[in-house]
């Protein structure tokens, strides 16, 4: 898999917010620093979860959701839950089968599609 990293525009457009009043510490940088990693270890489980660009494979998707998990992230928290709750549900648990409706109704940790939501609900 190819990421691509953008530091040089990154500090292209932190130039001109400078230029323009804007003020940024090195403290800003480090704190974007840490949630841009914490994001990244959920996208690259999206791209599991969703086959974008990579075979699907859900083990990957969770391991890397759970990298973002452990640091906080909440998206990654939500995707786990998502994945956790769908395969109880596809076990027949009614519960497990309530929740991934919800989750799909609200759009927590998965895009909203009402469609899901319903074949989880009903």
């Amino acid at each position: 898999m190819h990421i691509v990293r953008h530091e040089d525009l990154i500090m292209t457009w932190s130039t001109k917010a400078g230029n323009q009043g804007y003020s940024a510490r090195p403290q800003d940088y480090d704190r974007a620093m840490e949630w841009r990693l914490k994001a990244a270890h959920h996208n690259i489980g999206v791209l599991f979860t969703y086959r974008h660009g990579v075979p699907g494979d859900y083990k990957k998707a969770i391991g890397w959701y759970v990298k973002g998990a452990k640091q906080g992230y909440g998206l990654a928290q939500d995707a786990i839950s998502v994945q956790r709750f769908k395969k109880a549900a596809n076990t027949g648990n009614v519960m497990a089968q309530y929740s991934a409706g919800i989750l799909y109704h609200r759009g927590q940790g998965v895009p909203v599609d009402n469609t899901l939501s319903t074949q989880w609900l009903f």
